[in-house]
Order: C-alpha cells, then structure tokens, then sequence
C-alpha cells in the first residue's frame, strides 16, 4: 500500500494521497507500461548552511491546487482543487 504524503510550507501542511501525487509511467515512457512515477523531484542543492533539501513539486502538486501568484506582496497563496478535495488537504500548523 502506498501511503500518503505530507509536506510543511510555512505554516500550511498539505496532506496528499497517492492518487495527487503519483503519475502514470506511460505518461511520462511508453516503456513504463503499468508502473507508476512519483512526480516530485528532489532538487540536489541543500537550503542554505541548513543541510535540508529542496523539492520541486511542480505540476503534480499544482495540479491539487488553485494557485494565485502575488507579485506586490510577493507571496504564493494555495487553496485545494474543487476536484482534489476527496484526496488533499491544508491544514494551519503552529510553530
């Protein structure tokens, strides 16, 4: 069984079951026939002196999510997908 994934921006957590974060391999290879890929990708550069690596969650993530990109406020505001609402979730985190 593939478990769920969850993942702490700030003080969001974000809670993702295999199906928002798992892509059909012949999406990606024809040869990959019946696997499937996780589509998160981990960025080979450490944040800072912290020794934390960096994920790219890209359109696999985007894809759970509606996205509005503020550019005055230089902030990125997230709300779950109406059609990803059975499989993600946000919940506030305390420091």
């Amino acid at each position: 069984m593939i478990s769920n994934i969850n993942f702490v921006v700030g003080f969001k957590s974000f809670d993702i079951e295999p199906h928002g974060y798992l892509i059909n391999g012949t999406d990606i290879d024809p040869s990959l026939k019946g696997m499937c890929v996780i589509g998160i990708m981990p960025n080979p550069d450490k944040i800072g002196d912290t020794g934390y690596t960096m994920f790219l969650l890209g359109d696999t993530f985007l894809r759970s999510f509606y996205s509005v990109y503020d550019f005055e406020d230089k902030s990125v505001k997230l709300a779950v997908n109406i059609n990803a609402q059975s499989y993600v979730s946000i919940t506030d985190r305390k420091n």
